[in-house]
């Protein structure tokens, strides 16, 4: 549970929309061709199978439903499926430039004044070595502040 209360909400996301064409627009595009390439392999395969089986002509009306559900049963599959991978693409991109979000903030933060400013990343950002660098980066730069406006 504690993963669940130390994440970010998704209310930044308007932040992050650059982002994600940027890193999952491609790999989008490319999974849902496949989804779909498989879908219509999948879909001939029936059809031959059943025209080599004499289906439509031996028992056209059960053919005709179970057309009809099997072609049902692809649209949900490529709908679900495309919907799941936009949104965990979404959570993805957003996890991904919350990182540079937190960064162009803290630089915004420098250049308006405000030498006590901290960078503190999320554990699973794996970004410690530069938080640490930015933090003792400020604490130098405060510090010689501090020097040369002292008398």
């Amino acid at each position: 549970m504690k993963w669940f209360r130390s994440r970010r909400k998704l209310s930044s996301l308007a932040q992050t929309k650059k982002y994600h064409l940027t890193y999952f627009g491609p790999f989008l595009f490319v999974v849902i061709c496949f989804i779909l390439l498989a879908n219509v392999a999948l879909y001939l395969y029936f059809e031959e199978h059943c025209r080599r089986n004499h289906v439509p002509d031996r028992a056209p009306e059960t053919y005709a439903a179970v057309r009809k559900i099997f072609i049902g049963f692809l649209v949900i599959e490529v709908v679900t499926t495309t919907a799941g991978l936009g949104f965990l693409a979404a959570v993805t991109a957003h996890r991904i430039a919350g990182a540079f979000i937190k960064l162009e903030n803290a630089f915004n933060e420098v250049k308006q004044g405000n030498l006590e400013h901290r960078l503190t990343f999320r554990s699973y950002d794996r970004l410690e070595e530069l938080e640490e660098a930015f933090n003792s980066m400020m604490e130098e730069l405060e510090r010689r502040m501090d020097s040369t406006s002292t008398p």
